[in-house]
């Protein structure tokens, strides 16, 4: 920060105490305001035998300059004390040298729900910067809400990106565009950290995994513990496994051709469903890729959820 006419750091420790935090420690490997000058990229718990624990672990912007990425979020995770909650801010494009990685959305949440955080709130900003004259400061976005939902997040990251202002249409010239998100995640069980994967193996295998941090963070509250599910082809079927995996049961599939049972619970069509059967279930749940729509259709008294792929590792 600027005062006195010089450049000035100031410590942020003045600002968690301002929040009522008791407890202040810093990381940083420049050693200023008395900070622990440890590498993220070793194990905190063994390298250093530092063992602190918090109700509040900041993360801003630099996690995309560890390397190794997977000691970086044990550390993370490890310092993190059941029911405290992580606020994460990294880039997720753009930079052009600005640290070793930006990161998929996606994989933001997975690294969330295969740990058992649940999703808080976010927020997404845009940067232009440079290192000399014109570009010797930073020009920055006012941040946009992202929503409360870890159902919305992808779609609505998709759809600031897709906006005709983004920084990401001006020119080189004006400054090194860089987009940034900032979520908060809470941490909801005392286990080790376990790295995400990428889906390479078959959807009936990745749905599910993480499937319970699916169902609290992106779906409806189930408080009957049952659903319906629209479809009885393989979209059907996968949302099927998905429920069984997450502890749910299925009162029917609802389709408008297939008849009979399947999977041991009874076809009906729209019409059944409505009056017989969705007083029953919580929510009805759309698979995922599952072609259709029922936002026209009359009748339906329960909220309509549908499982995106993006969502399992």
């Amino acid at each position: 920060m600027r005062g006195g006419g010089q450049n000035q750091r100031i410590s942020a420790r003045c600002v968690y105490e301002e929040y009522g935090f008791e407890k202040y420690q810093c990381i940083d490997l420049d050693g200023g305001h008395d900070c622990l000058r440890f590498d993220l990229g070793l194990s905190l718990q063994e390298h250093y035998h530092f063992n602190g624990t918090f109700d509040l672990v900041t993360v801003k912007d630099i996690g995309h300059w560890i390397f190794d990425q997977k000691m970086l979020f044990s550390n993370i995770h490890n310092a993190l004390k059941v029911g405290g909650c992580l606020v994460w801010r990294s880039p997720i494009a753009g930079g052009f040298g600005s640290g070793c990685f930006t990161y998929l959305p996606q994989k933001i949440l997975q690294l969330g729900f295969c740990n058992h955080y649940l999703y808080k709130t976010a927020w997404i900003f845009e940067q232009l910067s440079g290192r000399s004259g014109k570009f010797g400061s930073w020009e920055q976005s006012e941040a946009t809400h992202l929503g409360n939902s870890a159902a919305t997040f992808l779609g609505n990251i998709q759809s600031y990106l897709s906006r005709d202002d983004s920084w990401r249409m001006r020119p080189i010239c004006d400054g090194l565009p860089i987009i940034r998100i900032t979520a908060v995640f809470q941490k909801l069980r005392d286990t080790s950290f376990v790295a995400p994967t990428f889906p390479y193996a078959p959807f009936h295998e990745c749905i599910c995994r993480n499937a319970q941090a699916v169902l609290h963070n992106c779906l409806p509250p189930a408080p009957k513990g049952k659903i319906a599910i629209f479809g009885a082809a393989e979209a059907g079927k996968l949302a099927h496994i998905f429920a069984q995996t997450a502890g749910l049961s299925v009162v029917c599939f609802v389709d408008d051709v297939a008849c009979g049972e399947l999977l041991g619970c009874e076809i009906v069509d729209w019409e059944n469903f409505v009056q017989h059967k969705q007083q029953l279930c919580d929510f009805l749940l759309f698979g995922p890729h599952q072609k259709g729509d029922v936002s026209q259709r009359s009748g339906c008294s329960v909220p309509v959820a549908s499982l995106d792929m993006r969502w399992f590792v």
